[in-house]
């Protein structure tokens, strides 16, 4: 299970662009990544 409070994007990518919050497509995606580097959980993924 994904812990989506604290993403580790060494382990899993972030949601899809389609997954939608409030009705904004690419919230979760952003949340998720922005998480990950506060978190400093991002290291091993490329941002593209």
């Amino acid at each position: 299970m994904i812990n989506y409070s604290s993403p580790d994007l060494n382990e899993h990518p972030p949601r899809s662009v389609r997954v939608r919050i409030g009705g904004y497509a690419h919230l979760a995606r952003l949340l998720d990544k922005a998480r990950a580097v506060i978190s400093g959980k991002n290291a091993g993924y490329h941002y593209n």
